[in-house]
């Protein structure tokens, strides 16, 4: 692995904090041992990657936002993304509100907690 330098130029580096493969893991700790102590490097742990990889288009706002801005944007998107990927839609909502509402309620807790591992007690 090359070494990461402070060359001026700002990286941010997405690490899966949830992984559990041993080549994963000597990579990652690999990767914070050469970031350590570098003010151009921010690791952003991430217990969800599939969240981090769809979202990367927000990447910017979200690592210069406030927490509170941050914590709102990640549920709303990990809301938007996993409705839409668990097929919990308005046609759902219109054939059978309360299974609607269990789903969007289900959805939303887990949003929830993944926005709580990641930001509020990381």
């Amino acid at each position: 692995m090359g070494q990461i330098k402070n060359d001026g130029n700002e990286y941010y580096i997405l690490m899966d904090d949830a992984a559990d493969n041993p080549d994963v893991i000597r990579e990652t700790n690999a990767l914070r041992k050469n970031a350590e102590g570098k003010s151009n490097v921010s690791l952003i742990l991430v217990h969800s990657f599939e969240f981090a990889l769809l979202s990367f288009r927000f990447l910017e706002q979200w690592v210069f936002a406030d927490l509170n801005e941050q914590a709102e944007a990640m549920f709303l998107e990990l809301v938007k993304q996993l409705s839409a990927r668990e097929g919990v839609a308005e046609q759902l909502k219109a054939q059978d509100q309360m299974l609607w509402a269990q789903q969007m309620n289900n959805i939303r807790d887990r949003a929830m907690e993944i926005v709580n591992h990641n930001l509020i007690y990381a």
